[in-house]
């Protein structure tokens, strides 16, 4: 009986768009075998305790499907789906009706820009529809949670998903228009807190709002059986009837401020491309990398101690103060420029400044403080830059392969039918795109963070594999280094580690990245009108931070050394973001008179560049800015 309401009021009365809204509640699986869940309301009376059946959604995630809410614009009905028997209802029912629906393409919104009015009536000509084509509109506060859910947990084809249906998400709308603000969590959010929000957004049709919250507030969390009709009376329901209200008023603030063809042609596009990157997942070659994890693993003890060999005791090296304290108490390293003694606290105090330097109260251990260091004992002592290699082995193992190994699943049932082996592993990392820049964020785990290629200047090739031919007879104690000759020793080349190449395409896909050419720096030129500076951007052969160092230093570019590019890209960045002379000195890596030197001496060259920021900086002091 409620199999046939709800086909019949919701799928079948077809007007020109079908707008539904769509609300769910997802849970965690604690344990996967258990799926039945008990009423958490008081039976009614007279009747036995029922058992809530909830819908385990059997794919990647270990959630399960606990309330499904669902409605379609105009009608007086909202659908509370919570059993089995209604997740076929709309298994049977609306799928067979998607697939057939002509292909939707959406581009009647590309001609809004230059008719605003036509957009500006969204709540009504755009979500009730004028179209000639059936279609669904979907409106939800979560598109790639909803994604997730019509795919593997009602079967909906993806490419139905993606081109029959017009999708519209609350949340992204809210981003758009606030990106500072607190990311938005339905499941979180109160009702109470609605006027607020209307406020802070400057919504209109607030009665509407006031009147929703008084009945949320009249209504008690409680089921009742009527004529075979559930009805649920819960916040839950409100918050799926003001699906409409905030969508037309989001997209009518969206288009007020030239927002809403980023947000129907970039941002919601954007999210399901992201959504099949996700469920998609990233294949890794996990043989390849436990080989590498055992090479870093030797690596790492090697470098172990050789450090406690020159200290001539073991100490914690994960430990700032405890590195601080053999280096600049115990080993005395600066012991020719600075009078260093130990404080009665648990930090080390310079008691002087020598030579007019300035150094900060408290002696750093950090990456920059451990190269100049480095700079200042020569090529007496090689301490700091072990202590700085085996950080970075310490961070490729603990921070990168050891979050991929706990990561790693085997392939799906649609992969194995696929012809993916059983033995292929991936990663299915979750993406964040709610923040201030846009930029896109990964986490479950982060594969944006995964250590880039790098060096390690004391360990060479030739010693690598020695170190496995020494660690693979279980012998670390007796190195076979000395069994290397000092010319082999000088002409091997130092080890590289390369963690990055264990992530690999799946069968049948190619990995593509794509990143902007030095983006800021074009957008400098084009304020800035630098001839200089624009001659080097529009040629595509240039290194462009090489070609900027040779005329900054007015030497050719093949003399540039890597030291000189990058001093040559620190300026440039800390020109665009008007960084101090302090920071500049301290990305560097040179005294803050030597920063300030580079710094004019650059600006002298690009003498449009200094002109501008010397504009920008006189409009911004007269509007008191």
């Amino acid at each position: 009986m409620l199999a046939e309401i709800f086909a019949t009021h919701v799928l079948m009365e077809a007007d020109s768009v079908l707008n539904i809204a769509l609300h769910f509640t997802l849970e965690p699986i604690v344990n996967p075998f258990f799926t039945k869940l008990k009423m958490k309301s008081a039976p009614i009376k007279g009747r036995q305790p029922a058992e809530e059946r909830v819908f385990r959604i059997e794919d990647r995630y270990p959630v399960q499907l606990r309330e499904l809410y669902i409605t379609r614009l105009g009608h007086h009905r909202i659908f509370y789906v919570n059993s089995e028997e209604m997740f076929e209802c709309l298994q049977l029912q609306l799928v067979p009706w998607l697939k057939g629906l002509d292909p939707l393409f959406d581009l009647e919104m590309l001609s809004a820009s230059s008719s605003p009015t036509t957009v500006n009536n969204l709540s009504a000509a755009e979500l009730e529809g004028s179209e000639k084509k059936p279609r669904f509109r979907f409106i939800t506060y979560d598109i790639k949670k909803a994604f997730y859910i019509l795919q593997f947990g009602f079967h909906f084809p993806i490419s139905s998903l993606q081109h029959r249906i017009d999708w519209h998400d609350v949340s992204v709308a809210l981003w758009l228009l606030d990106p500072e603000a607190k990311p938005f969590n339905i499941q979180q959010f109160a009702l109470q807190d609605i006027m607020q929000l209307a406020l802070d957004y400057q919504l209109s049709e607030i009665d509407y709002l006031q009147k929703v919250q008084n009945l949320a507030k009249l209504s008690k969390a409680r089921q009742e059986h009527s004529k075979g009709q559930i009805i649920l009376q819960s916040e839950n329901l409100y918050k799926t009837a003001l699906l409409f209200y905030l969508i037309g008023q989001f997209s009518n603030r969206l288009v007020a401020s030239n927002l809403y063809l980023s947000y129907k042609l970039i941002e919601l596009p954007c999210r399901t491309c992201l959504y099949i990157m996700e469920i998609q997942g990233v294949q890794i070659n996990d043989q390849q990398l436990a080989v590498e994890q055992s090479r870093l693993a030797r690596f790492r003890e090697h470098l172990e101690r050789l450090i406690f060999e020159q200290v001539g005791s073991e100490f914690d090296l994960n430990s700032p103060e405890k590195v601080a304290r053999v280096l600049y108490q115990e080993q005395n390293l600066l012991s020719n420029l600075f009078d260093v003694k130990q404080s009665s606290k648990s930090v080390i105090k310079v008691s002087g400044p020598p030579a007019g330097r300035r150094l900060p109260k408290t002696l750093s251990t950090s990456k920059l403080a451990l190269i100049k260091l480095q700079a200042a004992c020569g090529t007496t002592t090689n301490l700091p830059t072990l202590i700085m290699e085996w950080r970075r082995v310490n961070h490729a193992l603990n921070q990168t392969i050891l979050p991929i190994n706990n990561a790693l699943q085997m392939p799906s049932v649609e992969d194995l039918k696929r012809g993916i082996s059983s033995e292929t592993k991936f990663i299915f990392s979750q993406c964040d795109e709610w923040s201030v820049t846009g930029r896109i964020s990964m986490h479950d785990p982060n594969l944006i963070n995964v250590d880039k290629n790098f060096e390690l200047s004391t360990i060479t090739e030739a010693m690598a594999k020695s170190l496995e031919w020494s660690f693979d007879r279980s012998s670390p104690e007796n190195s076979s280094l000395g069994l290397l000759s000092p010319s082999t020793l000088a002409n091997s080349k130092p080890v590289v580690v390369q963690l990055r190449q264990n992530i690999c395409a799946r069968k049948g896909y190619v990995l593509v990245t794509a990143d902007y050419s030095q983006l800021e720096l074009r957008i400098l030129a084009h304020f800035t009108k630098d001839p200089y500076l624009m001659t080097t951007l529009n040629n595509p052969d240039n290194d462009v931070f090489k070609s900027i160092a040779a005329a900054w230093k007015s030497i050719p570019v093949d003399q540039v050394t890597n030291e000189m590019r990058q001093q040559a890209k620190q300026i440039c960045y800390g020109v665009i973001y008007g960084i101090g002379d302090k920071s500049l000195a301290e990305n560097l890596a040179v005294t803050e008179a030597e920063a300030i030197d580079f710094r004019e001496n650059f600006l002298q060259r690009y003498r449009q560049i200094k002109m501008f920021e010397e504009s920008v900086h006189s409009e911004c002091s007269a509007r008191d800015h």
